[in-house]
């Protein structure tokens, strides 16, 4: 029995024991959100207005109230104002309306035009701001997926975090001048908090603070995804006995597609050993140990899923001397999306005591 996951952006098949991933891992995956040109979709379909009894307000003053979570409300952005703009990466002039919702918890919030999209007929744009309007902006996306009713990538998808008491604004606008109709879906899941230790021997955010997502398209940890000929030269280097703490997520690329941070680690070992890993995140995550560590053969060997907080056991690794490659990165590609800073602890404790440690003596 075999299931589908995905390494970099490539999907790819797991077996039970290992499969090549060649196709995954032998490519750059990862590139910035920032994009040269767009080129624009057929702008409205030409259908009527979609009044709604949900219909979004003109602006923050008059912003409709979403109500509880999940929420699913239409509407039109036809004969409203562009009051307000952000640029995600692109600059508008297309009128928008607005919505509120205040955070009874800290939780991860999904909002899209895409699913069910039951009305969204445009090339939409969909930003969120925290507090006021104009104000902070908590997260923006211009293309992410597609509609039922508008087949081109450009409609709006994203995933934030929302800290409980503080009232955000949820803006749907439109690429360019473009204005149409639109169904918009929230959703919000309590945030995870099983947060990294205090004093961790590795801090892997450090080294990629953007997880994954750069506009140069090579991921500082990224591995084999960022660096098929030399993949080791992105992995962080540990050892044993080590805990690491590190950052993941999910993103869009400028394509537009889904991708998520890939984080790969090379445990270098003076001999042969048993090791033991274990891994607690804030977000459903894989860990796997790659075999062998060669990027143009690299394998899948085993996997642990790791389900938000809640331990799943240990990855007993029969480890090598030499190199040893351990990977950790998001179960998902799209919803439900992992917001960037999304903390996880990987552990490595080895059987075997150091040859150095070996030669002291207590007297």
């Amino acid at each position: 029995m075999s299931k589908i996951v995905k390494l970099g952006i490539v999907t790819v098949c797991v077996a039970a024991v290992a499969v090549a991933v060649t196709a995954a891992v032998g490519t750059v995956s990862h590139f910035g959100n920032t994009a040269i040109e767009k080129v624009p979709g057929p702008g409205s379909l030409g259908r009527a207005a979609v009044i709604d009894a949900r219909q979004g307000g003109e602006d923050c003053g008059s912003a409709t109230p979403l109500g509880a979570l999940p929420a699913t409300v239409s509407g039109t952005t036809i004969g409203y104002l562009d009051d307000y703009e952000e640029a995600c990466p692109y600059d508008a002039t297309a009128p928008d309306v607005v919505y509120s919702y205040t955070a009874t918890e800290d939780m991860i919030v999904t909002a899209s035009l895409c699913t069910p999209g039951t009305n969204t007929d445009y090339d939409t744009k969909l930003f969120i701001y925290e507090g006021s309007c104009p104000g902070t902006v908590n997260a923006c996306n211009d293309d992410s997926c597609t509609s039922p009713l508008y087949a081109g990538a450009y409609v709006s998808e994203l995933s934030t975090t929302f800290t409980a008491g503080n009232t955000y604004y949820f803006v749907v606008d439109g690429y360019s001048s473009n204005e149409g109709n639109y169904t918009l879906y929230v959703e919000g899941t309590p945030l995870q908090t099983c947060p990294c230790p205090p004093g961790t021997d590795v801090d892997e955010g450090v080294l990629d603070p953007n997880c994954g997502n750069t506009d140069f398209g090579l991921d500082p940890t990224g591995g084999c995804n960022s660096d098929a000929n030399n993949g080791t030269a992105y992995m962080v280097p540990i050892a044993c006995n080590t805990t690491i703490c590190g950052t993941t997520g999910t993103f869009t690329t400028s394509a537009p597609s889904d991708s998520r941070d890939t984080d790969w680690f090379n445990l270098v070992l003076p001999q042969a050993d048993t090791v033991r890993v274990t891994l607690e995140s804030e977000a459903d995550l894989y860990l796997f140990e790659i075999a062998p560590t060669d990027c143009a053969t690299a394998a899948v060997a085993q996997q642990l899923d790791q389900v938000n907080c809640s331990g799943t056991g240990e990855m007993v690794i029969n480890g090598q001397a030499g190199n040893n490659w351990l990977w950790v990165g998001p179960q998902h590609f799209g919803p439900p999306y992992v917001p960037c800073g999304t903390e996880y602890t990987l552990t490595v404790t080895c059987d075997v005591v150091p040859v150095e440690l070996q030669s002291l003596t207590i007297e």
